[in-house]
């Protein structure tokens, strides 16, 4: 045996290539379809082109989390060297990869800045162009585009109409503001104790009690006892808390539960519009108040599996300053959200805009109060049924973030613009149909 182990080692050795291990080549795995566009960031096929059979799963390091997305001048430096179109989104891709920190290493907000930005911020408000959109985080693409339209159309513009204005319609939820506020009301009604728990069955038989429904109303039964002052010191309203909220939170994943959009509206259940009303200016100005990030909450110190939630609310100024263009050239300017319409019209309101001109998911009201009765659902094709419901026409400018607000944006007639969170097959769809992708305004830049 010795002597054969030795000869072929001596045959190695003579062979041409000796003493250099050739690399071992595995072939990538490949996804096809809607998995693919999940897995990939490669680049998207350009318009006119046929569309590849599959995508290749691409390696990526994880990216921090961070409080603030991309901004124009981070996009900008980075494609001025790319021989893609600025608006691509495999600039978009690039820009995100630019953001990513070496490994173990967290890149922050003061790096970011003196990476992409020098060691100052800019200010948006000495850089607005009069007459025009407040540069802000638009990629110039997109505000160019934006401005024409808002000239073509407005008041004074080659194709103005008095008689019947331009119609744009907005969503609400990551596309005028960042985060959602339904969900921002449903948390705060969840902390102060404001759900309408006395209602007995009428409101607990609306959650599933594979949610842990008993488990709930029985820690929040366990508070009665306690000092209404003391409360929420207590080991018990911890408790109640972590198991409200994942209750929530499992309910928008379990999709065997068969809960669509509608079952947070129901679950105000028994509230007057007008305590509703306030309950949500609550939430909003202390969500406003809140830093942008998430929050761990748990039953108790040791607890392993915490929930989190997104806090924080804030406005995409661009968009507001989008809608405030528009309405002073004549536009007619309506939100279609998901989330309850009593809640998305206060927070509207602050945008200039009025309650009429607002629709989200609604329940029928019996004595002044909501039922759990859904009388109009806003996502999906009940968007654009919303639009040509309330509006009586079609809109010329649409703009959303998410795939429920596709059908919306595909009833324009004239621009779509997508914020661009990467999410599928909006993301792709909005690309081949040469729509406008923006990414991420960045939070930290203030235009007013």
């Amino acid at each position: 045996m010795l002597r054969i182990f030795c000869a072929l080692l001596i045959s190695w050795a003579a062979a041409p290539g000796a003493g250099h291990c050739a690399p071992v080549v595995r072939a990538p795995k490949v996804y096809p379809g809607a998995l693919a566009r999940y897995w990939s960031r490669a680049p998207l096929p350009s318009i006119g082109t046929p569309a590849p059979k599959a995508y290749t799963r691409t390696s990526r390091t994880p990216i921090t989390p961070l409080p603030d997305p991309i901004a124009a001048p981070r996009i900008a430096a980075i494609s001025a060297s790319a021989a893609a179109p600025l608006n691509a989104p495999e600039t978009v891709d690039r820009a995100f990869a630019a953001l990513q920190p070496e490994p173990g290493r967290e890149l922050t907000a003061p790096a970011l800045d003196r990476l992409f930005l020098g060691d100052s911020r800019p200010d948006a408000a000495a850089v607005s162009s009069a007459g025009g959109l407040v540069p802000g985080s638009w990629l110039p693409e997109n505000r160019q585009r934006l401005e024409r339209l808002i000239r073509k159309y407005g008041r004074g513009g080659a194709n103005w109409n008095p008689e019947h204005p331009p119609l744009a319609a907005f969503d609400w939820d990551n596309t005028m503001i960042r985060n959602d506020v339904g969900e921002a009301v449903l948390y705060h009604a969840i902390r102060e104790l404001r759900l309408k728990y006395d209602l007995g069955d009428a409101f607990w038989d609306l959650i599933p009690k594979k949610l842990g429904r008993d488990a709930w109303r029985a820690s929040y039964e366990a508070l009665q006892a306690l000092p209404p002052d003391h409360i929420k010191q207590t080991p018990e309203y911890r408790r109640y808390l972590k198991l409200a909220l994942a209750a929530y939170q499992r309910a928008k994943k379990d999709r065997s539960l068969k809960l669509d959009l509608a079952w947070r509206t129901r679950l105000f259940v028994g509230f007057e519009v007008s305590e509703l009303e306030q309950l949500a200016d609550q939430a909003i100005d202390y969500e406003l108040a809140r830093p942008l990030g998430v929050e761990y909450i748990r039953a108790d110190a040791a607890d392993p599996l915490p929930v989190k939630i997104n806090t924080g609310l804030r406005p995409h100024r661009e968009m507001f300053d989008l809608a405030a263009a528009l309405q002073a050239a004549g536009w007619e300017v309506r939100v279609v959200s998901a989330s309850t319409e009593w809640l998305a019209a206060r927070f509207a309101a602050r945008a200039g805009i009025s309650r009429e001109h607002v629709h989200g998911t609604l329940v029928r009201l019996a004595d002044g109060r909501l039922t759990d009765e859904v009388t109009q659902k806003t996502w999906g094709q009940g968007k654009a049924d919303a639009v040509l419901k309330h509006a009586g026409r079609a809109s010329l400018l649409a703009a959303g973030d998410s795939n429920i607000d596709r059908e919306m944006l595909d009833l324009s007639q004239g621009e779509k613009l997508v914020i661009n969170f990467g999410r599928e097959p909006l993301r792709a769809y909005a690309w081949l149909k040469g729509w406008m992708l923006q990414p991420p305004f960045d939070m930290r830049l203030r235009l007013r």
